[in-house]
C-alpha cells in the first residue's frame, strides 16, 4: 500500500504526517510519503517541524516534493491536511477516488499549518497528528482486511 500526505509547502504537515506515520506503521507492508500542492523542489524540513520530530526521535531526513498526476495514479491514498488541498488537486489534477482529507478518516477538521508559528505552534500541530494519523491506521487497516 502506498500513502501519499499533501499540504502546501511541504515542508511542514505533510512530512511531519509522514514521519509520525512511518512509526506508527512500522512493520506493515506500507509505504509512506509526502508532497506539496505548491512548493519548490529539495526544500529541507521547515526547522521547528524538524526540531519536534527530532524530539520524539524520528527521521528528519526530507526534501520537499510537488505532487504530480503519477503520483496519484500510483498512490492507493493521498490524504490532503485541509479540503482547499483536496478541492486544488481536483481542480488541477481531476476527481481521482483515491484522493481523502485526513478529516474523511478523523473528523477532526483541517489540520491548522503551524508555518511561521513558533515551536509550540508545531508541537500543537504534531500532537493533533498524532490522534488523526491513528484514526486512518485504524480505518486503512481495517479496510485492508475486506
Amino acid at each position: 500500500m502506498r500513502i501519499i500526505f499533501v499540504c502546501t509547502g511541504n515542508t511542514c504537515r505533510s512530512p511531519m504526517a509522514e514521519k509520525i506515520f512511518l512509526n506508527m506503521v512500522e512493520g506493515l507492508d506500507i509505504e509512506v510519503e509526502s508532497r506539496g500542492i505548491m512548493c519548490e523542489e529539495g526544500v529541507s524540513m521547515n526547522a521547528n517541524a524538524k526540531e519536534v520530530m527530532t524530539r520524539r526521535g524520528l527521521d528528519t531526513k526530507h526534501r520537499s516534493k510537488l505532487l504530480t498526476i503519477d503520483d496519484i495514479k500510483g498512490a492507493d491514498y493521498i490524504i490532503t491536511m485541509t479540503k482547499s488541498h483536496k478541492m486544488y488537486i481536483d481542480s488541477i489534477f481531476g476527481k481521482f477516488g483515491n484522493v481523502y482529507t485526513l478529516d474523511d478518516f478523523a473528523g477532526a477538521g483541517d489540520v491548522i499549518d503551524p508555518y511561521g508559528g513558533d515551536i509550540n505552534e508545531y508541537l500543537r500541530c504534531a500532537i493533533r497528528l498524532d490522534s488523526d494519523l491513528l484514526e486512518l491506521k485504524k480505518k486503512i487497516v481495517e479496510l485492508s482486511k475486506k
